[in-house]
């Protein structure tokens, strides 16, 4: 995921179903409300809300609160990583 200071995103993420692999680019607005994080994904115009944590300058934790896409597990939890452009 790429998520820029406009507020914009591009989403590049891998699905398997039935044994059949597929891979999905989806651009999108995101921002913060009343504490939660929000992404209004642009192809379905369905909003995910998480909460977050930041850990530290580099990592922050989003757990689902919730989604628009059905997902094996009700919720689930991620850490993003900030990647420093200049020394990949």
């Amino acid at each position: 995921m790429d998520r820029k200071e406009d507020g914009t995103f591009v989403l590049i993420f891998t699905t398997v179903q039935d044994c059949e692999v597929n891979q999905h680019i989806e651009k999108g607005q995101w921002w913060i409300e009343n504490g939660e994080f929000h992404e209004l994904h642009f192809i379905s115009g369905q909003t995910d809300t998480y909460t977050y944590k930041i850990l530290d300058p580099d990592h922050v934790k989003f757990s689902s609160k919730q989604q628009s896409m059905t997902m094996a597990a009700d919720t689930y939890s991620f850490v993003d990583t900030k990647i420093d452009e200049d020394n990949q």
